[in-house]
């Protein structure tokens, strides 16, 4: 945090730092004293176009093939367009994740995984005012903020399935889908009250 040029820096490039008086081997060669990102520009971009994170909009995404993810203050982002996924989000703050759980991309994986989290908290848990000290854990269960979107993954799969993973591990509902224009179209958030709300959805054929 006390080296200037660091910041965001291993965001963007391939970085690593030398000691006084060695040789170096690299593109460019920063003195640590000068911030190699502008911070006035309020975002970053890494090389390879996989990694994003803005500091004025408050989010970040991740997008590469078997793997992808947005997080921040989604609600007030508007939509998130990755290669391959796009989320419109309601909750303010949220991370969701979408992962394939075989060795292929997700455009062509007959499983996948999405993660979708925001606020959660021991039942009981308290803090003090500035909510930084925790003053009690608080216990079982874990209570967690069910978070509203609608999401469209790109697939080559048609017969793909979404299932509300339970409390208890288990595919215990079905979500109503759409498979239109080579998307798989759907919407997460609260559920039932016979079926706990969940942070975790499997889909698969």
């Amino acid at each position: 945090g006390d080296i200037a040029a660091l910041s965001a820096l291993s965001e963007q490039h391939r970085v690593g730092m030398a000691l006084p008086g060695q040789p170096v081997q690299a593109d460019e060669v920063v003195p640590p004293d000068r911030p190699a990102i502008d911070p006035e520009a309020g975002e970053v971009l890494s090389d390879t176009g996989e990694l994003y994170r803005s500091w004025k909009k408050r989010i970040a995404w991740i997008d590469t093939p078997r793997t992808k993810a947005a997080y921040g203050f989604l609600g007030e982002a508007g939509p998130i367009v990755l290669d391959g996924l796009e989320l419109d989000v309601e909750t303010d703050f949220a991370t969701i994740v979408l992962s394939s759980l075989t060795d292929d991309p997700i455009a062509v994986s007959g499983t996948l995984l999405l993660t979708a989290v925001g606020r959660s908290d021991n039942a009981g848990a308290q803090y003090d005012d500035g909510h930084t000290r925790q003053l009690d854990p608080g216990h079982a269960p874990i209570m967690i903020e069910p978070i509203q979107a609608s999401v469209r993954i790109r697939t080559d799969r048609p017969n793909l399935k979404v299932w509300v993973i339970g409390e208890h591990a288990e595919a215990v509902t079905r979500l109503p889908v759409r498979h239109e224009d080579g998307m798989l179209k759907f919407a997460i958030g609260a559920q039932p009250s016979w079926n706990p709300s969940t942070m975790y959805y499997l889909i698969k054929i």
